[in-house]
Order: C-alpha cells, then structure tokens, then sequence
C-alpha cells in the first residue's frame, strides 16, 4: 500500500528522537516500486544533505544513481563509502557493477576483485566478476572464477552455463562443456532456452549437426525473435551445406537487432555465402 505509507514515511522527522535515515530509504524504496524513480533519487539526494554520514543512504542514492544512469554520481557515493571502510562489500560490487555498465571492464574487475578477497565464498561475487573477466577478454581467469563458483555451489545455473559456453567458444574440453550444459539444462526453468541454446551449439562444435540443428530449429520456431537463435540456426545449416536455408536464418538473425559480437560473426558467415 504504498500511497499509504509514502506520506507516514515522509514525516519521519515527527518521531520521537528526530529523523531516521531508515524512513528515507523505505521511502525511496516505495518510490522505486511504483517506477517513480526521479522521486526516489530526489528523496534520497535531500536525505543525504541532511544526514550526510550516513553508509544506509550513501548506498541506496549510488544504487538509485546507477538504475538512472548516473554512474558517476554512483560511483562518487560507492568511493566515499569505501573511503571509510574498505571492506565494505556492497560498495565495492557496487563499484564493479558500475563500471561495468559504464563499459570499464578493467576496473570493474579491479573492484570485484577486490570484493573477492572480501567474500571468497560469495557465488554472486564470482559470477560478477567471471562476466567482467569476459568482457575483458580474460577467458582464462573467467573461467576460474565460473569454476569457483561451482566449487561453492555446485548446481549455480549461471556458472554452468556461462562456463559451457565460455570453453566452446575460446577453447577447452568439449566434453567437459557438453556435460556442463547438460547439467544447466536439467537445471533450468521451462522459459529459459539459453542452457538449451548453449547445448546445442556445443553440439555443433562437436561436429554434431543433426542433434544441433534439431535444437535450433525448435528454438527459433519458440523465439523467433531471438537474434543469437537465428544465427546459431543459419551456422548449423551452413556446416550442413544448406546454403539458402543459412541465408534466410543469418539475415533473420541482423534484422533482429543483434549484439556487435553476434552481428559480426553473422556478418562473416553471410561473407563466406
């Protein structure tokens, strides 16, 4: 009910001991679920001029900054938390995960490594920091982050199959991947394909078409606007020798609005045509 509390909340400075910066965090926070989020970034930028000391704020106004698209002014909250206290989990993820939105692999894997070291047992941490280690093309440290990941919890369905599809794609054992992917998918909820997508291109790379193409075929006939489906299809055909059936799939797959890392390799495939 949150037309109901917003105004309680608001009036927090009635209470007896003065103002809580917990009411101006609920507060924000009622904003944000109604998808009023310049009320919530508003509410928690007056709240920290008030009680500018405060860790509780500092976090949530980087965290309201960071859905905005503020990631400097994040990234400023994040930093005078860890000023304070360097062990601070939160902020340093949180400094990882806007750097990472603000395309710096690099330091976002700086602080997520460092979050590491805070939290070696904490899966998320690893999972954060195996999609940063990627997108700095560390392939080799990514996978030793998945790896631990699944030494933590052994069932992570995102470590499974970002490990699977990240030893198809830059080298590793196959097999390995295959039996990866076929642990995420058994895994996986009903609506989500991509387990079942990445076991299919293993497949491929397997030398496997039939099997892959099966899977592919039923994927793109279940998410036909799925970019990634549609070129792993049009690839599939193509090591088949169905050379017009891959056209269709790979210029399906461009007017789909792709990835740059996916428009290039359809690109290349279309080359060869």
């Amino acid at each position: 009910k949150f037309p109901a509390a917003a105004p309680l909340l608001g009036q927090s400075e009635g209470f007896p001991g003065g103002a809580d910066p917990r009411f101006a965090a609920i507060l924000a926070e009622s904003f944000a679920s109604q998808n009023r989020a310049d009320d919530a970034l508003r509410t928690l930028e007056e709240a920290v001029r008030k009680t500018p000391d405060s860790p509780l704020l500092r976090s949530q106004l980087a965290g309201a900054a960071a859905r905005a698209g503020r990631y400097d002014a994040a990234i400023e909250q994040f930093q005078w938390i860890l000023a304070r206290n360097p062990n601070a989990l939160n902020a340093q993820v949180g400094l990882g995960e806007v750097y990472g939105l603000k395309g710096d692999a690099a330091k976002a894997v700086e602080h997520l490594r460092k979050a590491r070291e805070i939290a070696p047992n904490q899966v998320e941490v690893h999972l954060l920091l195996g999609t940063q280690l990627e997108n700095a093309r560390q392939f080799d440290e990514a996978k030793d982050a998945y790896r631990h990941a699944l030494r933590v919890q052994p069932d992570n369905l995102i470590a499974l199959n970002n490990l699977a599809s990240l030893i198809a794609e830059t080298g590793g054992s196959l097999e390995e991947a295959l039996q990866l992917a076929q642990r995420a998918v058994a895994k996986a909820p009903k609506q989500d394909p991509v387990p079942t997508d990445t076991l299919g291109w293993i497949y491929l790379k397997k030398g496997m078409a039939d099997t892959a193409r099966q899977i592919f075929a039923n994927l793109v006939k279940t998410h036909p606007d799925n970019a990634v489906f549609r070129y792993h299809f049009g690839a599939t055909l193509l090591q088949q020798g169905d050379r017009a059936g891959a056209r269709t799939e790979l210029e399906a797959a461009l007017q789909r609005q792709p990835s740059a890392d996916i428009e290039k390799k359809t690109r290349e495939l279309l080359a060869k045509l």
